[in-house]
């Protein structure tokens, strides 16, 4: 798997049980190196997968001394719950940097 700094991923093959798993790390690894550019330099953010009900959870939480936001989005499918959280972070992320300039 590709190595991003300051992310942490928690997501167990075996228990996802998930056929394609390396190509669902592949997009997270991206969709979360895309995200990690957008806050400050000092961020780390911890992205946890985990199967649910029905179907999957992905959640995010991201530090830095700036900012905090935890935020995760679910579907039927692992691709679906990443966009979804995806999303939401980058939204949150954009109304803290507009705030942050006024």
């Amino acid at each position: 798997m590709a190595y991003v700094p300051g992310v942490q991923v928690n997501a167990n093959k075996a228990a996802l049980a998930l056929a394609e798993f390396d190509e669902f790390m592949k997009k997270l690894y991206a969709g979360a190196e895309e995200f990690v550019q957008r806050t400050p330099i000092d961020s780390s953010l911890t992205v946890d997968v985990e199967r649910i009900k029905d179907g999957f959870k992905v959640a995010f939480k991201l530090a830095s001394a700036e900012l905090r936001l935890a935020e995760s989005g679910e579907g039927r499918s692992p691709f679906m719950a990443l966009e979804r959280v995806l999303l939401k972070a980058k939204d949150l992320v954009k109304v803290w940097s507009i705030n942050k300039k006024v």
